[in-house]
């Protein structure tokens, strides 16, 4: 059976200063769901596992600009008036943290939980410490938990370059 509109909660993006978003951006369902997933537990299979969360801020922005996902970098950026054929990329950088922004400011605004990248990070990496500490490894993917952007901000970002992916 399907679930009805009227029930189902969509985050539309809207920035406090940018109201020009909202002509280009769609929104977006509150919190990330897997259904399609096995879940193995003691030999046994469990095929209807489903698993939900919450967003990290970076990891909605990658969703929107990532070229293999939505690619809308360059839309967004012709929108805010950024020369994307400038030979320096560094509007790439100001764009994303724009719309990271109002990303942001859009799930605080509709109360629904999302954490940003740097919380999550420093979280992550006292938890991978006391790992560290107690089991002397943790398999970590590098790629997954450093976070794609102000990744060198984060102590976690040399702390755990000797991983591989």
């Amino acid at each position: 059976a399907c679930v009805h509109d009227r029930y189902i909660m969509v985050i539309s993006f809207v920035s406090n200063k940018m109201h020009y978003f909202a002509t280009f951006i769609f929104g977006r369902y509150p919190i990330p769901a897997v259904s399609a997933l096995d879940l193995t537990i003691g030999g046994l299979v469990y095929t209807a596992a489903p698993f939900n969360g919450w967003y990290a801020d970076t990891e909605v922005l990658r969703d929107l600009t990532d070229e293999c996902r939505y690619n809308l970098l360059v839309p967004i950026a012709k929108a805010l008036g950024f020369d994307t054929n400038a030979e320096a990329p560094l509007w790439k950088d100001e764009v994303m943290a724009i719309l990271n922004k109002a990303i942001y400011y859009s799930y605080k605004k509709a109360k629904v939980a999302m954490v940003d990248h740097h919380t999550l990070i420093n979280m992550f990496y006292d938890w991978y410490q006391n790992e560290i500490r107690t089991r002397k490894f943790c398999p970590v993917n590098w790629k997954w938990v450093i976070p794609p952007m102000s990744a060198s901000t984060s102590k976690a970002y040399l702390g755990l370059n000797k991983l591989t992916g």
